[in-house]
This record gives structure tokens, sequence and C-alpha cells, in this order.
């Protein structure tokens, strides 16, 4: 059995995932607004700030980075590049190789940026941005609005590259935006959950995270599936693993409420397994959730794609069986992306509140 103490309860974190994930509703139709202007930009991490300008390295420059270096990505001991660092928008075939250079940046506080929208360009799987200065270079995809360029992004390229390269008819374009974001999503999270160190140089610091993902099942698994024609179905899984669902894993908590007098504990166990729907669920068992002694389940089904809720055995709750299933979470976790968890209607309330004759 593996026990972890904490504050707050499994079940009130994945709600507040969900949460913070549900998209704001929005109307249909022309609202008579210009469109979104479509950017990409970044910070451009480099082991300790290898990649350097060439520029004098004056004392006061020296000193300032050492204020100013943020290990920002999921790779610790990375710091951001000086000053100066020449980035370019590229595309590129599938081999890798470079076929325009549609724009080029330098770095200012370590960030680059690129208007897609006044280069008539939108995110693709086809476009970089590229890193160097002195010989040396990292790449990133232009799939997203936010793209850090750093040897975990190299990493991502690389193994793209390579597999198309071993793969017979397979295409960069296999590949939409949305895998490679979920794809360069795992391996950060990948590396963040191993404690990766940067090494002395980009190679070797790229190679290590290489060598990492193929090892890697889950990973590996989601980067040949993402390569087939069309958007894959199959998720990267908890790589970090998250919400480790295994079975007799307790999570401990202290509960401070304004409604109780003094502090109350209780515990959520993986006690063990529900077939719902055809669905094998974990068993999550509450005790004491309410500091009333009783006990409470909760089902709960971890796929490639996420963690989806199946309901409890709450007869009170008259909400959740007519909403289940519903999404609590999703695989890999990109910054900035939601998704919907709920899209339910004609929900029948336990009373008529508002004397209509209709619950």
């Amino acid at each position: 059995m593996r026990t972890t103490c904490i504050k707050k309860p499994a079940v009130i974190i994945f709600i507040l995932l969900s949460l913070l994930l549900i998209p704001a509703c929005g109307g249909g139709g022309d609202s008579g607004t210009p469109p979104a202007q479509t950017t990409v930009s970044g910070l451009v991490e480099a082991p300790s700030g290898f990649i350097a300008a060439n520029e004098k390295n004056t004392l006061f420059k020296r000193l300032s980075s050492l204020i100013a270096s943020v290990a920002h990505a999921s790779v610790s001991g990375l710091s951001t590049v000086a000053d100066g660092v020449n980035v370019e928008l590229v595309r590129i075939n599938d081999s890798g190789a470079v076929d325009t250079v549609l724009a080029t940046d330098t770095t200012s506080a370590g960030e680059y940026s690129f208007d897609l929208t006044a280069l008539g360009l939108d995110y693709a799987s086809n476009m970089l941005v590229i890193a160097s200065a002195q010989g040396q270079q990292m790449r990133a995809f232009v799939t997203s609005d936010r793209v850090n360029i750093n040897p975990s992004s190299e990493a991502s390229v690389r193994l793209i590259v390579e597999l198309l390269a071993a793969t017979s008819g397979s295409q960069l374009q296999n590949f939409t935006p949305k895998e490679i974001n979920r794809l360069v999503s795992s391996i950060d999270q990948l590396t963040s959950a191993r404690s990766s160190m940067a090494a002395t140089d980009i190679e070797t610091t790229t190679l290590n995270i290489i060598n990492m993902v193929q090892q890697d099942t889950a990973t590996t698994s989601y980067l040949a599936a993402a390569a087939e024609t069309g958007e894959t179905s199959t998720g990267p899984g908890d790589v970090a693993n998250f919400f480790p669902l295994d079975l007799q894993n307790t999570w401990n908590y202290r509960v401070d409420s304004s409604e109780q007098n003094e502090p109350y504990y209780s515990a959520v166990t993986v006690t063990g397994t529900k077939t719902i729907d055809n669905v094998l669920t974990r068993v999550l068992t509450s005790l004491n959730a309410d500091n009333t002694g009783a006990s409470n389940e909760e089902y709960l089904n971890k796929d490639s794609n996420g963690i989806r809720n199946y309901g409890n055995n709450d007869a009170t709750d008259f909400i959740s069986p007519q909403i289940v299933p519903y999404l609590q979470t999703t695989f890999a976790f990109e910054t900035g992306s939601s998704f919907e968890a709920i899209n339910q209607s004609g929900l029948v309330w336990q009373e008529d509140v508002d004397g209509d004759g209709a619950n």
C-alpha cells in the first residue's frame, strides 16, 4: 500500500481540474468582432543558457544573467538564453530539412515572437521555429500559440522525423497539431516526473530525453498511433502517473472547515473494481468525508485519453445519475487547452422550485 498525506482529497483535485478546464460558453453566429490574431511566442532555454549570441560577455551581462536566469522548462538546469539569439520560422519537409524560411526574429529577455496572421500563416505540423547561434540549434513545432524552444522540443522534433524516416509511406502531414501538442506535453510531463537534469550541453541533454521517451511504452505507443493517417483516438495516457489509481493506494487529508469547530481527518482509498455499463471502473472509498464517520464510493475509469466519472453510491445524489459518465480530466495536460466536461440539458431536479408543475 502506498499512503500519501495531503490537505485535499483526490476527488476534490479531480473536480478542480475539471472546473479549470471547462471552456466558457459562447454564442453562435457572426458577432461582428474581428478574428483573433494568431501568434506564436515562447522562451528559448538551454543548459546554462548555452546558446549565446555573438556579443561581448561583459561583467554586467554575466551578473544580469545570474539574476534573470529562471528554469522554466520541465528539465531542471535550463536557463533562458541571452538577447540577440537568432530564431527562424521555417517550413520543413518529411525529412526534417528546411524548405522555406518564412520570417526571422531575435530573442529579447529570452523570448521570441512571430505574428502569424500578418504572415498569412496558421499553426501547422510542418512549421518549426529554430533557435541557432555559433553552430548550435534547437527546434520546436509551431502547433500552438505558446511554444518554448529547448532540448525537450528538439527531442520531439527528432522523434517524429526519425519515425518518418523509419516508416515507409509515413508523412509529416499525418501528425495533426493536436497530436504534436499532446506529444510535446507528454514528454514535458515525463521529464518532470523523472526529475531530469540538463547535461552540460544541448546534444547530450536532448539524447538523454530521447532515450527516456523510447523506454516509455505509453509515449512510444502514442507516437506510433499519431503517425497513422487521421487523428488517433488513442491518447498519450497518464505518463507521469499524476493519478495513481492502483488498488490500495490511499490519500489521507486534514479538513479545515468554517462549519466545524476543529479540523478533522478523512481518507480516500482505491478499494476495488466495479463494472458499470461494460466499463471496468476503480472504486474510490471515502471515509469520514464530512466528519460523520460515514463512507461512500465513487467510480472512476482511467484510460489513455483521461479519467471519466461513472457516479457514486450516494442515494441522495440525484444529479450524477443524469450526467454520468463525464470527463474529469484529459491526458496530456496542455498549457492553455480546454475540454468539455459536461454538456447536458433537461436535467430533472428533486423538487418543483419555481412552481410550474415540472421538476
